[in-house]
């Protein structure tokens, strides 16, 4: 695969003016990003399956050889309803697997535009997970679980995470690891 270059949204109106020409329509900010960009991450992605309509809109609005690296919904990584991680479900397939399955069917539907599928892991606390062993544990049977044919990525906010251990398991599984700067 080949590098790619982009930001994490196209879709901020504060940015119509300093990149988007003045008058630029929320529908055609997708289509002028790409002329400049290759790539972007679909943060929307993370609030919600999109719909077939709207992996049909990204298609159309985008060049080939475009990349989306669309973030796997908070659903499966985050399981909670609310501001608190889920223990009970949280990288569980059997707890998850449904929305899994159907957020990996629409973005089998970007075709060539599929970029890596991250798997972006919200900082989790000892409630979630009171040993580091209990995450690794389910990380490596969540990834074990994905279906091939997707470029996976996985993004660690917690500094206790990152080391040797996840190492081997992102090395077994040949998932590369986002790296984050995040002031605290």
């Amino acid at each position: 695969m080949s590098d790619y270059f982009g930001t994490s949204s196209w879709s901020s109106k504060d940015w119509i003016g300093p990149f988007y020409p003045p008058g630029t329509a929320a529908g055609e900010m997708l289509s002028f990003y790409s002329s400049q960009f290759p790539a972007v991450e679909a943060d929307v992605t993370y609030y919600r399956v999109p719909s077939e309509k709207m992996i049909d809109g990204w298609r159309r609005k985008t060049p080939d050889g475009f990349r989306i690296a669309a973030k796997f919904p908070k659903e499966i990584v985050h399981g909670g309803k609310d501001r608190f991680p889920d223990p009970e479900s949280v990288l569980l397939p059997e707890k998850v697997g449904d929305t899994a399955n159907i957020f990996l069917e629409r973005m089998a539907l970007l075709g060539d535009r599929c970029g890596p599928l991250v798997i972006q892991m919200p900082y989790y606390n000892k409630k979630v997970f009171p040993e580091p062993d209990l995450f690794f544990q389910r990380l490596e049977v969540f990834l074990n679980w994905l279906p091939d044919g997707f470029p996976y990525a996985v993004e660690i906010r917690n500094r206790q995470f990152l080391g040797p251990r996840l190492g081997k398991i992102l090395k077994s599984a040949e998932i590369p690891l986002v790296l984050v700067d995040i002031p605290y």
